[in-house]
């Protein structure tokens, strides 16, 4: 195992394992759901360790855990005759959380791959309560309770490089803003990379 002061990119294929030190991210969000009814706006702190790993040339594994604090105030909310107890909801954002990232890629001698599985797992704690809502949009509880949201997705190089990759995307348990509850949820689509550094 070994130390280095990095941005959490590969480690080159002689490493086994590399530590990269503590990762730092400040960011503002502004979140909303397809219906525009819940609008959050806030800043997000988060500090990350991450960890990886080559077990053989080519083949790369990070995964990274993380604590974090999130801060804000929903600009907008429609939605206090939903209530079930007859209160308008908490517009204040107050959320600590917890979870860990995680990237495999299989990789050959030659560096290249084929596919990269990768995902996050994030539990979310309330200190102000949020509302949180049923299949059919109506508010059930101002929770208080911890909530947790797993993604995962396959992204699968075909063309040999970054421009189109098509991806499958697996979503379960409750995210923002409206911690609605999502079952197994799959999605399949593609992502681009475009390039402007020669321009």
């Amino acid at each position: 195992l070994r130390r280095s002061e990095g941005d959490g990119s590969p480690p080159p294929s002689e490493f086994r394992a590399i530590y990269t030190g503590l990762q730092f991210e400040h960011s503002a969000f502004l979140k909303t759901d397809h219906k525009q009814e819940i609008f959050n706006l806030g800043f997000e702190t988060r500090t990350s360790a991450p960890l990886n790993f080559s077990p053989r040339e080519g083949t790369y594994f990070q995964f990274a855990p993380f604590v974090g604090y999130q801060f804000g105030r929903r600009l907008t909310n429609n939605l206090e005759n939903d209530d079930p107890n007859g209160q308008k909801p908490n517009k204040w954002i107050s959320r600590p959380f917890f979870g860990f990232n995680w990237t495999f890629v299989p990789g050959n001698v030659n560096g290249g791959s084929f596919v990269t599985f990768k995902g996050q797992y994030i539990n979310r704690m309330f200190l102000s309560g949020d509302p949180m809502f049923n299949e059919d949009d109506v508010v059930i509880a101002d929770n208080l309770k911890p909530l947790g949201f797993l993604e995962t997705s396959l992204v699968f190089n075909v063309f040999g490089n970054e421009v189109l990759q098509p991806y499958i995307k697996f979503r379960t348990g409750r995210d923002a803003p409206k911690f609605v509850l999502t079952q197994n949820s799959f999605e399949i689509g593609f992502t681009t990379t475009f390039d402007f550094k020669d321009i």
